[in-house]
């Protein structure tokens, strides 16, 4: 009995090890899946000014989420496309992640990679999002846009 006790914990930790816990990567596909969605811009903050619509004089939207092509962001100002960014891969193994921090960074294939902070996983009405960064680093990644949920439809998903 002993011995399969070991057993059966020396399987279950190398579970753990080879594949992770269970609830990380749980978290992980519910931060992730926060994205999802249309976002208002309300404001974006760097080191020396804050800007918003109104100081700016447009708009801009982000809709993250899936076409013909894989997952993707697509940036709009005034409801025209600025950029369309494709998730490197369609898994998740792509995809760098700090649950504490509620952050998840994507890579976007060669173009670089968005730092995104969704306060509250699938439930999140704002999301923060950096700025296209190659490489990422977080010394680098100084500006801040804030965008609010919207039911605005913007790309054919």
């Amino acid at each position: 009995m002993t011995k399969i006790n070991f057993l059966q914990i020396g399987l279950v930790c190398l579970c753990f090890f080879l594949f992770g816990c269970p609830s990380d990567k749980a978290k992980l596909y519910t931060l992730a899946g926060g994205t999802r969605g249309t976002w208002e811009w309300i404001k974006t903050t760097s080191p020396t000014r804050t800007n918003t619509p109104q100081t700016q004089g447009y708009s801009q939207q982000l809709s993250i989420g899936t076409d013909q092509k894989g997952n993707v962001a697509v940036f709009f100002r005034n409801d025209s496309i600025q950029r369309l960014l494709y998730e490197t891969q369609t898994d998740i193994n792509h995809v760098s992640a700090d649950i504490n921090d509620q952050s998840l960074i994507i890579q976007y294939g060669q173009v670089g990679s968005i730092k995104y902070v969704v306060p509250n996983g699938q439930n999140s009405t704002t999301l923060f999002v950096g700025e296209v960064l190659n490489p990422y680093t977080a010394q680098a990644d100084t500006i801040q846009h804030l965008y609010q949920k919207s039911n605005k439809k913007l790309y054919p998903f």
